[in-house]
């Protein structure tokens, strides 16, 4: 049987955006990087820099991709882009597929000269290409958040057995259904414990396994971010205090 479709003509479709800025060159541990990245971004936010991935030039010492979603920080360095001006990235789920460098090599172009627009990007894997226009907002300078301080703290190192036991413990202790999830990393006598309370009832993970350096100390979080660190494969945590961001390398 044939059938017969009216279609529009093909001048009615938008010509594909030139990006002449100068490929960046990527590699497998950008890909890697930025898809962790992408995981610590917001959805359904109104910041606008939250959804994005900043390619951050910003710093002499070296450049990072950071993001974050307004509650928890991720950022990766020893980053070196020819790029003059950083750049946000949008969540695109084309750089999430795990076709997008899949053999560990890409490029990044940035179109120059659009000086009353955001720029376009574009990402090079192989046959494919995507273009989209990155954010016009201003990533927040986060240095303060990592920096140094000057109260020593508690660093807890994970073997992988305390890591296998975390992975597999922590998304059963109690309290998983609350809204904050949250779960208790603490050190006591020299020991690594993370704990949950549900009516009373305290359930906790003994860690004898991991190194720890430092004072007594308890901090509570979200059970989520702490998985997504030990999924990520950081294997070192350094709590300052309570109201302190906790660090995980």
């Amino acid at each position: 049987m044939d059938q017969t479709h009216d279609t529009p003509p093909i001048r009615e479709f938008p010509p594909t955006p030139v990006v002449d800025g100068k490929p960046v060159a990527l590699d497998a541990s950008f890909r890697d990087s930025l898809r962790q990245a992408l995981d610590c971004c917001a959805t359904g936010y109104n910041r606008d820099w939250s959804q994005h991935v900043c390619v951050d030039t910003r710093y002499p010492e070296g450049h990072y991709l950071a993001a974050s979603n307004g509650s928890h920080f991720f950022c990766a360095n020893s980053f070196t882009f020819d790029l003059k001006q950083p750049v946000l990235i949008p969540d695109q789920p084309f750089l999430r597929w795990n076709k997008f460098m899949e053999d560990g090599v890409g490029e990044l172009s940035v179109q120059t000269g659009r000086k009353t627009d955001a720029p376009l990007v574009q990402f090079k894997s192989g046959r494919w290409t995507c273009i989209s226009k990155a954010g016009d907002g201003e990533f927040p300078k986060w240095k303060h958040i990592v920096a140094e301080s000057e109260q020593p703290r508690t660093r807890i190192e994970l073997d992988p057995a305390a890591m296998a036991t975390l992975l597999a413990g922590v998304p059963k202790l109690p309290c998983g259904h609350e809204f904050r999830r949250p779960v208790t990393l603490e050190v006591l006598r020299g020991t690594f414990i993370v704990k949950a309370k549900a009516k009373g009832d305290c359930t906790s993970l003994i860690l004898n396994s991991a190194n720890v350096t430092g004072k007594a100390v308890s901090v509570t979080l979200n059970r989520d971010y702490l998985l997504k660190a030990l999924r990520f494969g950081l294997t070192t945590v350094e709590i300052e205090d309570e109201l302190k961001p906790v660090q995980f390398h």
